[in-house]
Order: C-alpha cells, then sequence, then structure tokens
C-alpha cells in the first residue's frame, strides 16, 4: 500500500487513495492527504507573506536612505 501511495505523490491534492481498502481506511487515508497537502500549501504560503513582508521592509529601508541622502546633498531642484 505504501508504494502505491508513493506513487500518487506527484499528484498532490489529486492523489487518489488505493482501492481495495475498508470504507473506513479509505476515508481515514484520504483525510490524511488532504491533509497534508493544506498543512504544506499553509506552510508555503506563510513562508511567502513573512518574505514578501521582509522584502517591502528592506525595500523601504533602501529607498527611505537614498531620499535622505539626496536632500542632505543639497542637489535640490
Amino acid at each position: 500500500m505504501k508504494g502505491t501511495l508513493d506513487q500518487e505523490r506527484v499528484k498532490l491534492a489529486g492523489a487518489e487513495v488505493p482501492g481495495g481498502l475498508e470504507p473506513e481506511m479509505r476515508a481515514t487515508l484520504k483525510r490524511a492527504l488532504d491533509e497534508s497537502f493544506v498543512t504544506g500549501f499553509r506552510r508555503v504560503m506563510t513562508a511567502s507573506a513573512v518574505l514578501a513582508l521582509m522584502s517591502s521592509f528592506v525595500a523601504g529601508w533602501l529607498i527611505e536612505g537614498k531620499r535622505s541622502g539626496a536632500g542632505a546633498d543639497g542637489g535640490g531642484a
């Protein structure tokens, strides 16, 4: 059964539980597959949000640094 599930891994959320199992076992495996996909998706989205927030702070810091440097230079228009 593990080998069959390993073959389905590439389908991600579309992975199907192998046939020939009791309905209760199929439901348990399907729920485990669904929950593992959702958990992985949430982790990736959280990491992406953190990286986006960090990059916005760095960009704001770099842009702000250039503005104050130009104003202190006396090179205004």
